[in-house]
């Protein structure tokens, strides 16, 4: 959308693209409804049409993000204790030396930092900002580097556990 002029060193912005959304007929609340940033509704006010379906989308988007918060937190909180005891187990001096037991003790020790890791973004993300429409700009960078930190755990959580099969198959053939 940025275009630049040839006869001056200036750029100006082609600003095209709102006549377009203007041709539409798409107002703020149809952007913050596509863009999912607001969290109260009234029943009254949902649009009756195939792009929600009646506002039964929303209305489960809406009650899903207000008790996702309290069910992850529950559930992170107790795959955590899990996780750990778990590598508190196969760490034992009689169980650490099987090759399987390693594999299973780092797919659990990359489960519990996933689940450590999570822990925060989930109070951030669905219990502190659930009720507002800005964030500030740490919470923008940790939202971006959760998402980067998440992406590499469940990429080695889903690794090991690759390699737990292979070495089973290997071991039963």
């Amino acid at each position: 959308m940025l275009c630049t002029d040839l006869s001056s060193d200036r750029q100006s912005y082609n600003y095209t693209w709102i006549a377009d959304l203007r041709k539409l007929n798409v107002t703020q609340e149809h952007l913050l409804y596509l863009l999912n940033i607001t969290t109260s509704y009234d029943a009254d006010d949902l649009d009756v049409g195939c792009y929600n379906c009646g506002g039964a989308v929303k209305s489960y988007s809406l009650l899903f993000r207000a008790v996702h918060g309290y069910v992850s937190l529950f559930l992170c909180v107790f795959g955590a204790l899990a996780n750990a005891l778990n590598i508190a187990v196969l760490t034992r001096k009689d169980l650490a030396g099987s090759p399987i037991n390693r594999i299973l003790c780092g797919l659990a020790l990359a489960d519990l930092a996933l689940m450590v890791e999570y822990t925060p973004f989930a109070c951030y993300m669905y219990l502190t900002t659930s009720k507002k429409e800005e964030f500030s700009h740490v919470g923008a960078v940790y939202v971006l580097l959760h998402t980067y930190v998440s992406q590499v755990l469940h990429t080695t959580s889903i690794a090991l556990t690759l390699v737990l099969a292979m070495w089973r198959y290997v071991v039963v053939k």
